[in-house]
């Protein structure tokens, strides 16, 4: 499946952007820098692979799954319908 595009600088419809949006201390902005510093080694690490498939829909991103998956773990929220 083909990877969707992912990009936290995308501008909305309306003036705010995701970054205009959070404090600069805020919880996920730490979670973001540590999910992109993973290099190709450390995704292999954790057992992802980083192509996709050509085939399907598009799925998302490896690295919004993960920073979704890693904010959820840091504030106690364990539920899939809650993420």
């Amino acid at each position: 499946m083909p990877l969707r595009e992912m990009s936290r600088e995308q501008m909305w419809m309306l003036p705010p952007t995701l970054d205009e949006l959070l404090p600069p201390d805020h919880r996920a902005r730490f979670v973001a820098e540590f999910v992109d510093a993973l290099d190709k080694e450390g995704w292999a690490e954790l057992g992802v692979e980083m192509g996709g498939e050509p085939l399907g829909a598009p799925a998302y991103h490896p690295r919004a799954l993960l920073c979704v998956w890693l904010y959820g773990f840091m504030t106690g929220v364990r539920s899939c319908h809650k993420l």
